[in-house]
């Protein structure tokens, strides 16, 4: 299975957005690297400033873990 770490989702408004990532590994959520991916896809929008990220969630039946960042 591939355990790539890639953006899933990605909302936005006026004023902010969340950048949700997933992969097969949860441990690949935690780390520096994806939350710098997590900033480099917001600042390609726009955003700069992270206020906050979620815990690292299973998504039910496609063996991934996600884990949403939001950003101003």
């Amino acid at each position: 299975m591939d355990n790539k770490l890639g953006v899933v989702s990605f909302v936005r408004n006026n004023q902010n957005c969340m950048v949700m990532l997933a992969s097969t590994r949860s441990e690949d959520l935690l780390g520096e690297h994806a939350e710098l991916k997590a900033r480099s896809f917001a600042k390609l929008n726009g955003f700069t400033r992270l206020i906050d990220a979620t815990d690292v969630v299973a998504a039910a039946g496609n063996g991934k873990c996600c884990r949403s960042y939001y950003f101003i």
